[in-house]
């Protein structure tokens, strides 16, 4: 292939790829805005959910009388905050981070597979990539260790929650 084949196809790669960066940055709004109604709407109906079973009790002494049994513990930190594990979050973001390390790698060894014709937009896409996924695996290195010092990563969380699942199988 000559050099100015070479710069041809280059030309055309680099427009590939700005196409292909603008449709997974379409492809991933629809897909955070997506993830946001339906997390609305969870929201909303564990919010009708509650609302629906305090109306039930007729006096502050049967409240609190629910909130003593373990269902009512339960229901006391649904209240609370949305209780979501750390360790998907972290998981994600290590999945993330790894995709993409390896695609910022991959436009770095484009920069000098071609770098005769390149203008340097495979450097400087492999470099940005590449700080994204290595952001992304720092976070949730720091994430794990903060989680794990904080007690939201413990053994015993992990123990009760299995004891649990395994009480309820048995009592169905």
């Amino acid at each position: 292939m000559s050099n100015e084949g070479l710069k041809i196809f280059m030309e055309n790669l680099q427009s590939m790829i700005v196409s292909l960066g603008f449709f997974i940055l379409i492809g991933w709004v629809i897909a955070t805005t997506v993830s946001a109604l339906r997390h609305k709407m969870n929201i909303r109906a564990q919010t009708e959910l509650h609302n629906r079973l305090l109306e039930k009790f007729g006096s502050a002494g049967e409240f609190t009388a629910y909130l003593q049994t373990p269902n009512g513990e339960r229901f006391f930190e649904n209240l609370a905050a949305e209780r979501t594990h750390p360790a998907g979050k972290i998981l994600g973001s290590i999945q993330k981070g790894a995709i993409l390390t390896v695609v910022g790698l991959g436009l770095l060894l484009l920069h000098v597979l071609y770098s005769a014709v390149d203008e340097g937009i495979f450097l400087i896409s492999g470099v940005l990539v590449l700080a994204l996924g290595a952001g992304f695996l720092i976070s949730s290195a720091l994430s794990y260790r903060l989680s794990k010092a904080w007690g939201l990563l413990s053994d015993a969380d992990a123990r009760e929650r299995r004891r649990l699942a395994a009480s309820e199988s048995l009592s169905s």
